[in-house]
């Protein structure tokens, strides 16, 4: 019975997964930039550290995304001026890495090329 729930629940899964239009695209370089500090007690003081914003650009069909995402133990592996997938969700991108793992960003900011 427990075997049978478990496939049953794999496969609504797979079926809400959501196909994904995937593009080629260029791998510009990241940026990182102060974002303040936190600080927390430990013991009988307090212990303050910076924080730090990392951003990555990327380059399809002629707009510049700028992305950022959560540290997760690992950052993407990605080479500057390399070719990686790419695939837009709403406010939110999708990247193959060089790993082939699927990693999310959030969209900070996207940049049209100008026409003359």
């Amino acid at each position: 019975m427990r075997y049978l729930v478990g496939l049953l629940l794999l496969t609504c899964t797979l079926a809400a997964a959501k196909e994904r239009q995937w593009h080629d695209a260029i791998f510009m370089g990241t940026r990182s930039s102060n974002a303040g500090a936190a600080a927390m007690p430990m013991g009988t003081s307090i212990v303050a550290f910076p924080i730090n914003k990392r951003t990555y650009w990327f380059k399809s069909d002629g707009i510049t995304y700028v992305l950022a995402t959560s540290y997760t133990g690992h950052w993407p592996n990605l080479t500057v001026n390399g070719h990686v997938k790419f695939a837009v969700d709403g406010r939110n991108a999708h990247v193959l890495d060089e790993d082939n793992k699927d990693r999310k960003f959030s969209i900070i900011e996207k940049i049209a090329e100008k026409k003359d």
